[in-house]
């Protein structure tokens, strides 16, 4: 019988003091086993973490890849743009604005160049604003050609005040002009950049009135 167990009445019993070192044994043991399982768990975190950080670069760099690559597709899709306008003789900025305009709005899925030598090829096919850099010929102002030669009156005349409509007078940096005669003027590159905004408002007014086909 060993000295830790004594026997009383038929029943072995263990001295507390061997009870005591028995269990701080096994607490040990399990203490042990615990902090082995967190070192590993924390191995697998910093693990973890390294190949999230990894990854966010990566989606880092995959989205910046895409920016660039969207940068590089407007670049070339605006040089193949002027390209094709040089090829017709177009190199003013503004007049190659406003023809990427109108094609944003009226071509669909036409491809540029096709939609411009279309144009080019019969003008009259053109919306009125593009006709004159396209070498349409510009017919003279129905206006202007109507207007009967200048008199002098046989005595000056009472001031009168205008009345509140323009009657399609149009205000410009160089005076009044009428429809027709603006948008012949529009074919000079310095007037256009002069007067852009107030010759595309006169062309998408005529649009909606109109509604001509293009």
């Amino acid at each position: 019988m060993p000295d830790k167990e004594i026997t009383h009445e038929g029943e072995t019993y263990i001295l507390k003091s061997s009870v005591d070192a028995i269990i701080s044994k096994r607490l040990s043991t399990y203490s042990n086993k615990i902090n082995a399982k967190e070192t590993e768990l924390a191995e697998l975190q910093a693990k973890f973490d390294e190949q999230t950080s990894q990854l966010a670069l990566s989606q880092g760099m995959q989205q910046r890849v895409s920016e660039l690559e969207t940068q590089l597709q407007s670049a070339n899709t605006r040089y193949d743009r002027h390209s094709v306008l040089s090829g017709i003789g177009v190199n003013d900025d503004s007049v190659r604005a406003t023809f990427e305009h109108i094609y944003t709005q009226q071509a669909g899925e036409q491809q540029f160049a096709d939609w411009v030598n279309a144009m080019k090829q019969d003008p009259s096919t053109a919306p009125l604003i593009l006709q004159s850099f396209l070498g349409a010929k510009q017919e003279e102002s129905p206006q202007a050609a109507a207007q009967p030669p200048q008199v002098q009156p046989p005595q000056a005349q009472p001031t009168r005040t205008p009345p509140p409509s323009n009657n399609g007078v149009i205000q410009t940096t160089q005076g009044n002009m009428s429809r027709d005669e603006l948008l012949n003027r529009a074919a000079d590159p310095a007037f256009y950049r002069a007067n852009r905004d107030a010759i595309i408002k006169v062309y998408q007014s005529g649009q909606q009135a109109t509604q001509p086909r293009i």
